[in-house]
């Protein structure tokens, strides 16, 4: 059975009505193949043990015009961030598809352009305590400190033959405050928000994650990773260029 990762609430009703049926971001990933399940595409003896992302401030184009919209809230969702696991359920035999409800209509979403949406958390809600914070925002392996706030993407390998790990951790950097414990009184120099901006070319496709084209050009089975706690690591550049780049696709089903 596909993984549904998702609860509509009450809101559902009183921004949609009940005739309607919620615009629905489905995120899907190249984790899961009819051949091996939880291995990267090109380098099956390196396991995903973890990977997640954190997105938000999603807006969509219509005539020519941008339109904040916000999310349903449910247990993977404030009203306008988003927490994506597209960790493989290995054992079942669909590929593991992770739903993000929007308030807005499906039939709304049919006059949709382009859709874009921020990879991470802003500023505002970043540094908060996460003990207080609502979920998703409260997932401690997700978060580094209040100085540095959360980690927005958290992807996670092992080679399984060397079990030697390579972890890429996207976040702020820069983050000026008295300790690790206090949050930041203005922006981090290298905030790190990647922009992603999609063409939508159907209302009933998918976006496809491949994290093939994530590590395109990095020896994982080498390279040190990139965890942004060192003055250089050489793959940090090289991961964010392929996410700006080809890390997102809308595709039909």
């Amino acid at each position: 059975m596909t993984i549904l990762r998702f609860v509509v609430f009450t809101p559902l009703i009183l921004l949609l009505g009940c005739s309607r049926q919620p615009a629905v971001l489905t995120f899907v990933s190249d984790l899961h193949t009819p051949n091996v399940c939880g291995a990267m595409p090109y380098a099956q003896d390196v396991s995903v043990d973890t990977f997640q992302f954190y997105m938000s401030s999603v807006s969509v184009k219509i005539d020519d015009q941008w339109r904040s919209v916000p999310f349903i809230p449910s247990d993977q969702q404030t009203n306008d961030i988003a927490l994506v696991d597209l960790l493989p359920q290995c054992g079942t035999p669909e590929q593991t598809q992770v739903m993000v409800p929007l308030a807005l209509s499906h039939h709304q979403f049919a006059d949709v352009e382009q859709i874009r949406f921020s990879l991470g958390v802003p500023f505002e809600e970043n540094h908060a305590n996460p003990i207080t914070l609502p979920s998703p925002l409260n997932k401690t392996e997700m978060f580094w400190s209040w100085q540095r706030g959360h980690k927005f993407v958290r992807f996670d390998t092992t080679n399984k033959n060397t079990q030697t790990e390579w972890n890429f951790h996207l976040g702020s950097v820069g983050c000026d405050s008295s300790s690790a414990m206090r949050s930041p009184n203005s922006a981090c120099s290298q905030p790190n928000l990647l922009e992603i901006t999609l063409p939508v070319n159907n209302a009933d496709g998918v976006i496809m994650v491949p994290t093939q084209a994530w590590v395109d050009g990095v020896d994982i089975a080498n390279d040190s990773g990139c965890m942004f706690d060192q003055p250089i690591e050489t793959s940090c550049d090289i991961l964010l260029s392929n996410i700006n780049e080809k890390g997102f696709r809308w595709v039909a089903r």
